[in-house]
């Protein structure tokens, strides 16, 4: 139960599928320290941030 929770938190954080299963098994072996799941979450903001930037820049978004 505890693992479709972490699933759907990590779901709605907006990670993929891909990077859902990633963490998933960093969870699993122990490597889900905090400094390591932060660092995935800050890539993620960037990687989001990036992507806005470059529709608005576009003219894709809204």
């Amino acid at each position: 139960m505890e693992k479709l929770l972490t699933f759907k938190r990590l779901k709605d954080f907006g990670f993929t599928l891909r990077e859902v299963a990633k963490m998933l098994d960093m969870i699993e072996v122990n490597e889900a320290t905090c400094n390591n799941v932060l660092q995935k979450l800050y890539e993620k903001v960037n990687c989001l941030t990036k992507r806005l930037k470059n529709s608005f820049k576009s003219g894709q978004c809204c």
